[in-house]
């Protein structure tokens, strides 16, 4: 008996808890790891959507072989209360599944068999040594070099070289990131030392 099965679909996400200062964080990316986020202050404003095509094609177990070929494209985006469209942590894009096998009577009572399993799957590739802190967002299909360390709630759109250190979202060197976040913790300084020359 041979099978093929296909299936459209799509579906629209609302109301996903987000934080209430501007980031990329939302509850649509948790499930991706083993922890679960420490935030706290959400509010239900967070969208995202999913949308894709399956593909099945199965052969069940007859004269002495099955097989199984699964295909799922797919696109799966978010967006946190920064109002920036993301791809979800799950956004791979592409998964290929193939399952089968193959037996042979011997001598009526034994039997020899041959089975495979395997997936192809859109990855993120994260070389040897490289650190990622907690509540780092990847986006697919890129490369994180060798020893690079990207510090917490960072979110990585593009391809880090090897051995530096990144922060912020998108991701820029961590040094001069820092430098900057100083300076605008300075702003109100400024802005009352113009006031008083005035």
């Amino acid at each position: 008996v041979f099978r093929i099965k296909t299936e459209v679909y799509y579906q629209y996400l609302f109301d996903a808890p987000v934080e209430k200062r501007p980031t990329f964080f939302s509850v649509l990316n948790e499930g991706a790891d083993f922890g679960i986020a420490g935030i706290d202050s959400l509010e239900n404003k967070g969208t995202g959507y999913n949308y894709g095509f399956e593909f099945t094609a199965e052969k069940f177990y007859s004269k002495g072989y099955y097989f199984l070929f699964t295909a799922s494209l797919f696109e799966s985006k978010y967006k946190g209360s920064d109002g920036v469209e993301r791809s979800t942590a799950f956004n791979g894009n592409f998964v290929f599944n193939l399952l089968g096998g193959k037996e042979w009577t011997i001598r009526k009572k034994n039997t020899i068999s041959i089975n495979i399993k395997t997936t192809y799957a859109g990855v993120v590739t994260i070389e040897d040594d490289v650190i990622l802190w907690g509540q780092v967002g990847v986006q697919k299909d890129l490369t994180i070099g060798k020893g690079a360390v990207v510090l917490g709630q960072s979110g990585v759109g593009k391809t880090l070289d090897a051995g530096k250190t990144y922060f912020g979202s998108p991701t820029t060197d961590a040094r001069l990131k820092m430098r900057e976040l100083a300076l605008m913790k300075r702003l109100p300084e400024v802005f009352e030392f113009l006031d008083n020359k005035e």
